[in-house]
C-alpha cells in the first residue's frame, strides 16, 4: 500500500499542507525590552549580537585594508571580489559559531547555468528572494556562497556600524526609496554590474513582510535583468522571521529550533518575454516552494 501512487500523492499532497508549529509552547526566556522602540534582546540574542560585534571589529580592519589597497591601486579588483570574500567570510563564522546556519536546497538547480565542465555562470544571474527578516541577508548570502554578488540595499542600512563599511567597499547597491533620482541611480548601478558579468541579488517586495507572508513585488529589479537578458534564480527563505521576529534586536532562536532554511528555484529565463510573464513565473516559483504560513492568502 505504501509504495502505491495513490499513497504517493497523498503523502505529496500532506506535505503541502503541513508544516511545523514553531510558536506555540516556545519561550524565549528572561529579556530586556529597550525603550519606546519596545524591541527585545534574550540570551540568545545576547549571545548573536556579542559574537557579530565581535566578528564585526575583525571585519571592519580587514575591510578598511580592502579600502587602503583600492585607493593606491583602483586597478586592482574592480569588481570588488576581496571585500566581498571578506564579508562573506564573517557571516560564515557568524552563522556556524550561533548555530543559525541555514539549510539550502536545489543548488542542482544552477547546473543549467553553469558554462560546460565548470561552476561558472554563463551569464550574470539575478537572485530574487522574499524579505521577512533582518536575518534574510545572512540567509541570502549562505545560499550565494564565495559567488561575487552585489545586493540591492535599502539606504537605510548606511547608518549600521560596520555593516555600512560592508556595503560601500563591496559596492554593494544602495536604493532610497523615497528619492526618484536615488531609484535611477540605483537601475544604472546595477544594470552596470550585470553588464560587468558581476551577479546581482534583491528582495522582489522592496521591504519586509510585517506578517511574514510574501507581498506584493516592486517590478525595477526584474527590468535590469531583462535589459541584459540575465536569467532570474528564486530564492524561497523559510521562517528568518520566527529565528529574528520584527520586533526582536538580533535572532532569538537558532536553526536547531527552527528549521531556516533557503531553496534555491529552477531559473527564469528573461530573453523575449514581458515583464508581466517573468514577474509571474518567479513569483509562482518562490510561492511554490515557500511553506503555507509564508505563502500570500490570496494565492
Amino acid at each position: 500500500m505504501k509504495n502505491s501512487p495513490l499513497f504517493a500523492a497523498s503523502a505529496a499532497a500532506v506535505s503541502l499542507t503541513e508544516e511545523p508549529d514553531y510558536t506555540t509552547g516556545w519561550t524565549p526566556g528572561p529579556e530586556v525590552t529597550f525603550g519606546s522602540s519596545g524591541l527585545k534582546l534574550n540570551i540568545f540574542g545576547f549571545y548573536y549580537g556579542f559574537m557579530a560585534i565581535s566578528l564585526g571589529f575583525i571585519w571592519y580592519a580587514a575591510l578598511t585594508l580592502c579600502q587602503i589597497q583600492r585607493k593606491l591601486f583602483p586597478n586592482i579588483d574592480k569588481n570588488r571580489r576581496v571585500p566581498n570574500f571578506v564579508s562573506h567570510l564573517w557571516g560564515t563564522v557568524l552563522m556556524h559559531l550561533t548555530r543559525c546556519m541555514p539549510k539550502v536546497e536545489g543548488r542542482e538547480n544552477l547546473e543549467e547555468l553553469y558554462q560546460p565542465g565548470t561552476k561558472k555562470f554563463k551569464k550574470p544571474v539575478m537572485f530574487v528572494a522574499n524579505h521577512c527578516s533582518w536575518m534574510d541577508i545572512p540567509f541570502v548570502a549562505m545560499a550565494m556562497g564565495w559567488l561575487n554578488y552585489k545586493i540591492i540595499a535599502k539606504h537605510e542600512l548606511l547608518k549600521v556600524p560596520i555593516l555600512s563599511k560592508s556595503l560601500t567597499e563591496c559596492g554593494h547597491v544602495m536604493l532610497d526609496r523615497s528619492s526618484r533620482k536615488s531609484q535611477i541611480k540605483t537601475y544604472k548601478d546595477g544594470l552596470g554590474w550585470l553588464k560587468k558579468g558581476v551577479n546581482l541579488c534583491t528582495f522582489a517586495e522592496g521591504t519586509r513582510s510585517v506578517s511574514g507572508r510574501m507581498g506584493e513585488f516592486k517590478g525595477g529589479a526584474f527590468k535590469m535583468a531583462e535589459a541584459v537578458d540575465s536569467p532570474i534564480v528564486p530564492l524561497s527563505i523559510h521562517y528568518s522571521n520566527i529565528i529574528n521576529p520584527k520586533e526582536y534586536v538580533f535572532a532569538c532562536r537558532s536553526t536547531k529550533s527552527v528549521k531556516g532554511k533557503i531553496i534555491i528555484g529552477k531559473p527564469v529565463y528573461t530573453e523575449g518575454r514581458s515583464d508581466e510573464e517573468v514577474i509571474a513565473e518567479v513569483r509562482q516559483q518562490l510561492i511554490k516552494n515557500l511553506p503555507p504560513s509564508q505563502r500570500p492568502l490570496e494565492e
